[in-house]
């Protein structure tokens, strides 16, 4: 009836904010890659759920309320912190704790010194606030 949008076709963006179902896939040191669905016959982008050194890591095959904060091309960033785990109610429905990335341009002459040699700085920076490479 809609055609490629049902599970057999290419996957679907979810909705910015939804809160969903995620189920385990495959863990990384830096997170989870789960598949993601709201009980309709659509196939979403995988999402990816980051770890965070102060949250015990999820294990595969674990189901999670997650809450889509993030869209990248082909994937869904997700976050469980504001979702009730038992109910899967939003515990944050106007959004102030969503995730909020700040884009900083780099004129291309500093861009060495903000890097650092074969990327040493840059990795610590990231490692440091948890944000992704």
């Amino acid at each position: 009836m809609f055609g490629d949008t049902a599970a057999g076709g290419p996957p679907v963006i979810p909705m910015l904010h939804a809160v969903m179902t995620g189920v385990v896939k495959f863990v990384t040191p830096k997170g989870a890659f789960m598949h993601l669905a709201d009980g309709s016959f659509l196939r979403y982008f995988d999402g990816l759920l980051r770890h965070r050194k102060d949250e015990p890591a999820v294990k595969v095959g674990s189901k999670v309320f997650v809450k889509v904060v993030r869209i990248e091309p082909g994937l869904a960033i997700v976050d469980h912190r504001y979702v009730n785990q038992r109910t899967g109610q939003d515990l944050d429905p106007s959004n102030d704790m969503a995730e909020v990335e700040d884009w900083v341009d780099v004129p291309v002459h500093l861009v060495g010194r903000v890097i650092g040699q074969r990327g040493a700085r840059i990795r610590q920076m990231c490692e440091d606030s948890g944000a992704d490479l």
